[in-house]
């Protein structure tokens, strides 16, 4: 090839990967405007200085209806205008759109003083509450996940690593969850039926990934009790928690499975809003909680843990395209 020849083909490179970083930031865009719309609308607290939440909506069922469309919308349209330029696209503006939707409302502060108004001081009822609220969330999220992975088989066809997955047979010798035995797991980041192996090898990942989350988390919490709760710092505790966990994770345990480490984010959140209701009752203002848990709402949880945990897995998984192959 020339020098003018290599020059250009550099150039139109260079340019298609510009123009990639446009429609992936467009599919962002499109999440977020969604959420912050047709989001806050569908899930505007009846108190004007609340949280987002299910269970303090007058109507939580209509309001979990209409997210859970309006997250298969936004993985649809995230994944159409990405397509394959970023794994789990669809899943991960959805979370972004959903973090961005959490700023419409109050902190964390708001349904910890509700709480304590009504029961003198007492979270243990709270605690069970976001507990629960965690777990609908983290469904809506799940919507997205399996939606943005349905259309994107539907729309592009199957990942060059499957096709050649089938060529070769079952994929034996490759280490369970591991990078070569990822090609062969499902569509959805999941360990397919029967590999006892693989689903031992997830199990292994979320147990890694919760326990350094929850002991990053505890270290980053550390000297905040005394402070009042922000979303910003919120947002910061758990991205950062799990920006460690997730490092680790990849370093300990690699693997391109997103399964497993998205349920870890869900374990850790319900484990701690639990763990904060049997602690009982807060020592301070109402606003201080008890443990650093209560700083952070459900949503958050959910949505920036998931983003981060499909993040950090975008750093080191592959989405080629298919291509054809020439003798």
């Amino acid at each position: 090839m020339s020098g003018a020849a290599a020059a250009g083909s550099i150039e139109q490179h260079q340019l298609m990967r510009l123009g990639e970083r446009v429609l992936v930031a467009c599919a962002f865009a499109v999440s977020i405007a969604m959420f912050v719309t047709l989001g806050w609308w569908a899930s505007a607290p009846e108190d004007p200085l609340g949280a987002v939440s299910f269970l303090a909506h007058p109507q939580p069922w209509w309001m979990l209806m209409q997210l859970i469309g309006l997250s298969a919308v936004s993985a649809t349209v995230s994944t159409l205008i990405g397509g394959r330029r970023v794994p789990e696209l669809g899943t991960l503006t959805t979370c972004v759109g959903l973090a961005a939707l959490s700023l419409r409302g109050a902190p964390a502060s708001a349904m910890l003083l509700g709480s304590t108004d009504a029961t003198q001081g007492s979270v243990a009822s709270l605690g069970m509450n976001l507990a629960l609220d965690t777990v609908v969330w983290f469904g809506v999220v799940l919507v997205a996940f399996v939606v943005s992975a349905a259309v994107e088989s539907w729309c592009f066809g199957p990942r060059a690593d499957s096709m050649e997955a089938d060529r070769e047979g079952t994929g034996i010798g490759h280490k369970p969850g591991s990078m070569d035995h990822a090609s062969h797991t499902s569509p959805l980041g999941m360990i397919p039926a029967g590999d006892a192996g693989g689903r031992l090898y997830t199990v292994r990942s979320i147990v890694i990934t919760s326990v350094i989350a929850v002991v990053a988390l505890t270290l980053l919490a550390a000297g905040l009790s005394n402070r009042s709760i922000q979303h910003g710092q919120a947002i910061f505790l758990v991205a950062a928690a799990y920006w460690v966990a997730m490092s680790l994770t990849l370093h300990i345990a690699p693997s391109k499975l997103a399964f497993g480490p998205l349920v870890s984010v869900v374990l850790v959140a319900v484990g701690g809003y639990l763990w904060t209701s049997l602690r009982g009752s807060a020592a301070g203002p109402a606003p201080i909680p008890s443990t650093h848990f209560l700083r952070i709402l459900p949503l958050q949880f959910v949505s920036i843990g998931c983003a981060m945990v499909l993040h950090k897995l975008g750093t080191i998984r592959a989405s080629p395209l298919v291509e054809e192959r020439r003798p």
